[in-house]
């Protein structure tokens, strides 16, 4: 069989993302937008048209923004807000969350091994609604010529169910979805509400409940699930199995003499050359510290949102904690030169200047 990928995320960015800001709106914000119930509202909207069509702007979408619309209830202006993400999106999504973060871990894994460090490209973040969840792929049979495989490829990209959140919208069994999410926010809630009282009991005994303890103990766990199997991963495509004992000591060794024997400090370093997955620690780190709060269902998507201000320039949300979070408990946003408006004359303004 032959795979092909539907969508290449570097035509996607050429076509669509390239010398343009690229401004991530929280869900709270799409819904304000959308029902436009106040001067406020109507002028934002007219002025993010205004920047999509100038080539100013792009508003991508992203897993967490497109799956709490599916969610909403059938009541909700559900289609009138999806056709304005479609507007403001032109049908471009962030991949999703693992798919960055597992690029951020290969490109952690050449600078480990001695080469100059490359951060992720941006080239390689986006890509069209139907794959706001993972890549799209279509396979052939081998007696397939290229040039038919490649037409059909071009067919099925060309079609709206591949830029359109309408389209989900129409198509979907939403029920099902919205089913789906209960059940997946349900477990997310009773695993964090048991990892929060087993760290605030850990911490309370040994004495010491610091913020920088707390982000270690989850990049420690981050390290061990997205960034140890892409070092796995990197090492088998490049060495035999016999190879990579030997190849591993020279290269940790290396490193080593480089940046210091492992450790604390060490992996913090490893950890800041990937943003989304440093700022995924520090999300996750300041909401452990305040364990006398119930864990919600909305701290999953506020977390899961909260990521993509790695790599946007601007972030709107009108949350107020989560605002709280981004700029004064995380420091990924504010190293890396990303704004956080919690208005919308605010990105009004931004896009005004």
């Amino acid at each position: 069989m032959r795979t092909l990928r539907v969508v290449e995320p570097a035509e996607v960015w050429l076509e669509h993302v390239a010398n343009r800001h690229v401004i991530y709106l929280d869900s709270n914000v799409w819904i304000k937008m959308t029902d436009q119930r106040s001067d406020e509202a109507k002028e934002c909207v007219a002025e993010c048209q205004r920047a999509v069509a100038s080539g100013e702007a792009i508003f991508p979408l992203s897993f967490p923004s497109i799956s709490e619309l599916l969610h909403q209830p059938d009541q909700s202006p559900q289609v009138k807000q999806g056709e304005l993400m479609d507007q403001l999106s032109c049908g471009v999504t962030y991949r999703s969350s693992d798919r960055i973060q597992q690029h951020e871990a290969v490109t952690a894994f050449e600078f480990f091994a001695g080469h100059e460090f490359q951060p992720v490209p941006r080239s390689v973040l986006f890509s069209y609604v139907a794959d706001y969840l993972g890549d799209g792929k279509l396979e052939f049979p081998d007696e397939w010529r290229d040039d038919d495989a490649e037409r059909m490829r071009d067919y099925a990209k060309s079609s709206p169910a591949f830029r359109s959140v309408v389209w989900l919208l129409q198509h979907l069994d939403l029920n099902d979805i919205r089913a789906r999410h209960d059940v997946a926010t349900k477990r997310y809630v009773a695993e964090l509400t048991s990892s929060i009282a087993k760290s605030a009991e850990h911490f309370r005994q040994t004495r010491n409940f610091s913020t920088e303890r707390l982000r270690q103990e989850e990049r420690v766990a981050l390290f061990k699930s997205i960034v140890l199997p892409a070092f796995r991963g990197a090492l088998l495509d490049r060495y035999s199995i016999e190879q990579i004992p030997e190849r591993l000591a020279t290269i940790g060794s290396d490193f080593n003499r480089r940046h210091g024997k492992g450790g604390p400090r060490v992996l913090a370093k490893l950890l800041d050359l990937m943003p989304m997955t440093e700022l995924h620690a520090q999300c996750m780190a300041s909401r452990t510290h305040n364990p006398t709060r119930a864990v919600r269902a909305q701290d999953f998507w506020d977390t899961e949102h909260a990521r993509f201000s790695a790599y946007s320039d601007v972030f709107v949300t009108l949350d107020r904690g989560l605002i709280d979070t981004l700029a004064n408990r995380c420091s990924v946003p504010r190293n890396r030169g990303r704004q956080v408006i919690g208005t919308l004359s605010g990105l009004t303004t931004f896009l005004k200047s």
